[in-house]
């Protein structure tokens, strides 16, 4: 680098910036009564001087011939040099084994995706089981409601319909035509807490939602079929 490349800093030193454009190296080599020595074989350009101007390429090449040195024989020695450092040490060299590395394939990427989605649908299952095992009447009414929209029924209605209680019955015709009537009372009994159901009678809603889910799943086909039992009802 040029003196010019250096700036001075606050501390009273000086820094220059060294790019990989101006970057350099330079081999040394051991020489009797010199010591270690740097050569410096590259030709200098752009005006820079090289880094040891008196041992450039034609100064290495006088002090070859005057000591007499054979290329060859130096690479040759490297290696007797290399087999006595490993007798030293003990005549073994450890190697460590590259580390056991195993890219995932595909296959176990989906078996684990596969498995993980499996437990989510397994826990969702069951927390919804338990919700339906602790419904009260008006929870219970609503999720027969919700059977009978997803099934593609009545999804007009919302239950309060004076002639709810005559289309559910021509939809259930196993189903006592009492007992729709009673759910619904119940339900409306139950509404806006000015009726406390027994148990008694939240049993009797939980069952009135069992059977109807029960028996809309055994009257549908294909894809809603599958929907209807494995995703919302669980029947």
């Amino acid at each position: 680098m040029k003196p010019s490349d250096f700036e001075e800093v606050t501390d009273g030193g000086y820094r220059a910036v060294l790019t990989d454009a101006s970057a350099h190296a330079w081999p040394e080599i051991f020489i009797e009564d010199l010591g270690w020595t740097p050569v410096e074989v590259t030709p200098a350009g752009e005006g820079y001087d090289a880094f040891e101007p008196q041992m450039d390429e034609e100064t290495l090449l006088d002090i070859q011939e005057q000591q007499q040195w054979n290329l060859s024989d130096l690479v040759e020695d490297a290696q007797p040099q290399e087999e006595q450092s490993q007798e030293e040490s003990g005549g073994n060299v450890s190697v460590e084994p590259a580390a056991d590395y195993h890219e995932a394939s595909p296959g176990w990427i989906a078996l684990f995706l596969l498995l993980f989605a499996g437990t989510l649908y397994y826990i969702y299952r069951e927390m919804q089981r338990a919700a339906d095992r602790s419904m009260d009447v008006r929870q219970a009414f609503g999720r027969l409601l919700d059977a009978l929209h997803c099934a593609g029924l009545l999804q007009e209605y919302d239950g309060t319909e004076g002639d709810f209680a005559v289309k559910l019955a021509d939809i259930f015709p196993e189903e006592s035509p009492d007992n729709i009537k009673k759910l619904l009372l119940l339900s409306e009994q139950t509404a806006f807490g000015r009726y406390e159901a027994g148990e008694k009678e939240t049993v009797f809603a939980r069952e009135m939602y069992r059977r109807t889910s029960e028996y809309l799943y055994e009257h549908l086909n294909g894809i809603r079929k599958i929907w209807f039992k494995y995703i919302k009802f669980f029947c």
